[in-house]
């Protein structure tokens, strides 16, 4: 190989490995303000997360990779405090949506919409947050009475 040819393709190797090594530093942060590690946070956290990204330009955030057992019945009580929450916060939205709604939630909405995730068994529990319609009179007797066990 000529040395012109060589001189060429160092600069895209260079770049390239600039590139994975950015993305292998990203992937080792617990929680930053584009990633939530759901192995290192818990559902309050996640709100947390939530209300920290209300600022955003478009406050969402595409939710994917949750574990089945992230949710926990130990978490509810904890969610259900926070119901009436107004508090603004980012909104969440399947990976999966088509749709990317830029209008900013509610901690309350959102711990609904986690409590629902419980109930139905995986999270997101619909494709978008802030487009759900959610009982919150039911969310908040869950384990109050005989809506589940």
């Amino acid at each position: 190989m000529s040395l012109s040819k060589r001189r060429s393709l160092i600069l895209p190797a260079l770049l390239l490995t600039v590139m994975l090594a950015s993305c292998a530093a990203k992937t080792e942060s617990k929680h930053t303000e584009d990633a939530f590690e759901w192995a290192h946070g818990d559902p309050v956290a996640f709100l947390e997360f939530l209300r920290i990204k209300k600022n955003d330009p478009c406050p969402t955030f595409a939710v994917a990779g949750v574990p089945d057992t992230w949710l926990k019945k130990e978490h509810i009580p904890r969610l259900q405090e926070r119901l009436d929450s107004r508090e603004p916060c980012a909104n969440v939205h399947s990976i999966y949506s088509s749709l990317r709604d830029c209008d900013p939630s509610t901690v309350g909405h959102e711990a609904a919409f986690l409590i629902e995730g419980f109930r139905k068994g995986s999270y997101p529990p619909g494709m978008n947050s802030g487009r759900a319609v959610l009982d919150v009179e039911a969310l908040t007797r869950i384990f109050h009475g005989n809506c589940m066990e």
